[in-house]
């Protein structure tokens, strides 16, 4: 397998793994669209191609982070709630005070990769323990 083939499977199972996490999310189209910063010459009809793996998401830098930060964000849910999947998408549209009195869902979307930053921060203390360039060796 070439080296281009490997990467056109690897960005397909990129894309199926974000787009289960925000399906479990039950989001939208657009809200899917605009959570992953994708350029507006992505249509929403596309989705169903990615998830079938007809195609896969653009292999954008600043798309990949966002799938990583998206994909880091499932398992945490998932962690906070392993026996309720439901509640990811409740703890994503309910308004938070952390926030500014903004649901996550709404913050992700108005503030971009910051957004998803500080969502993830929020549920994985792990995460924001690295952000702060904490480090237990002197």
């Amino acid at each position: 397998m070439s080296e281009s083939e490997t990467q056109k499977n690897a960005m397909q199972d990129l894309t199926k793994a974000v787009l289960t996490v925000l399906d479990s999310w039950e989001l939208s189209p657009q809200e899917m669209h605009l959570v992953l910063g994708l350029p507006e010459s992505i249509k929403n009809r596309h989705f169903q191609r990615y998830r079938q793996g007809a195609e896969a998401l653009p292999a954008d830098e600043a798309i990949l982070k966002r799938i990583q930060i998206i994909i880091k964000m499932g398992d945490a849910l998932h962690t906070s709630y392993p026996c309720n999947p439901n509640m990811a998408s409740r703890w994503l549209r309910t308004v938070h005070r952390r926030f500014k009195p903004r649901s996550p869902l709404k913050m992700m979307i108005e503030d971009g990769e910051n957004g998803l930053i500080s969502a993830l921060a929020e549920l994985d203390c792990t995460y924001s323990w690295d952000c702060s360039g904490s480090n237990t060796t002197p």
